[in-house]
Order: structure tokens, then C-alpha cells, then sequence
């Protein structure tokens, strides 16, 4: 698993969890994610525990990038299915996701179909950044998916959010 943090969010992480018998774990492993990101829930909604803003503000930073690596790799699992999957085998009448991906794929790029997957794997609304970090692809080639999708009517803007990465207000994105 691949969970890319800043050297800040490091270096944080590393000191946060010296005290902690974590040797036996391997950090490729999204076992040792799991650990890490139970640990610091648990930090982060017992607020009596953290002393400033500015550590509540990192632990929730690494949190959410620990969150989009687990949602990166679901993707890239159901992209593996999807294209296991040929034409012919799948009923007409099934309304499954991997059918509905597959539909989608004959007329779409890989990126739309990233850019659909990822909208589609959360809740709530994503910023363009992270949607660049979920599918590991360009900022610049998920802009111009974007547009192609919001012309051709597949996604919309939701509103607006402020993407600490950047320091300013950004769209956020939904499937219609």
C-alpha cells in the first residue's frame, strides 16, 4: 500500500509513534495502516488528548491521506475487475458497479473512468487535488477529465471547500 505523506506528515508520524511496539508490522502492509490510522481516530476524536490546533490539524491531514490510499487501492481493484470482465459474459439486465463501469468504459477515457470510480467510492464530494491523489494521476489531466465530464453531464460542482494543501477555496465535485 502505497500512503504518500510530506516530510512534515513523516517526521510527525515517526515521533507520535516512537513509543509504540510497531516493528513486527510491515509499512507496505495495509494492516500497519489500519493500526496507524485506528490510533490516531482514536487521538483525533478524543480532543482532551491533543494539546494545540496545529497537531489536530496534522493528524487529520494524515488521516485523510491514509483514507484516500485505501480508497486508491479499492479503485484500482474494481479496474482490475472490470477489465477481467469481457463483453459478452456480463447479463443485460445486471446493475451491478462493475457492469455499470464497464458500460461506461467503451465510450471513456482511463481517466474518466478513475475520476468516476473515485466519486463514486466516497460520500462526500471531492476537490479536483484530491482526486489527483486518489488516482495518482496529473492535476493537470484531471482538470481537463473534469471538464469533459461536466459537459457531457456525468458530474457537477457541489460547492466550495477549503483545501488546506493550497490555502484557498476550491470546487468540490459529485456524480449527477
Amino acid at each position: 500500500m502505497n500512503v504518500q505523506l510530506n516530510p512534515r506528515q513523516e517526521l510527525y508520524l515517526s515521533k507520535y509513534l516512537k513509543g509504540l511496539n510497531r516493528n513486527y508490522i510491515d509499512k507496505a502492509s495495509p494492516i500497519y495502516w489500519d493500526y496507524v490510522l485506528n490510533i490516531l481516530n482514536k487521538e483525533y476524536f478524543e480532543p482532551e488528548q491533543i494539546q494545540s490546533f496545529g497537531a489536530r490539524d496534522m493528524i487529520f491531514s494524515i488521516i485523510q491521506r491514509i483514507q484516500l490510499s485505501f480508497m486508491s487501492e479499492e479503485i484500482e481493484s474494481i479496474l482490475a475487475e472490470v477489465e477481467a470482465i469481457p463483453d459478452d459474459e456480463l447479463p443485460e439486465n445486471e446493475t451491478t458497479k462493475v457492469q455499470s463501469m464497464k458500460k461506461s468504459k467503451k465510450n471513456s477515457s482511463k481517466g474518466h473512468v478513475l475520476i468516476r470510480s473515485a466519486l463514486q467510492s466516497t460520500t462526500e464530494p471531492l476537490s479536483r487535488t484530491e482526486l489527483a491523489n486518489l488516482t495518482n494521476l496529473r492535476l493537470s489531466s484531471i482538470c481537463a477529465r473534469v471538464v469533459e465530464l461536466i459537459e457531457e453531464g456525468t458530474i457537477k460542482v457541489a460547492g466550495i471547500k477549503h483545501d488546506k494543501e493550497s490555502d484557498r477555496m476550491v470546487e468540490t465535485l459529485e456524480l449527477v
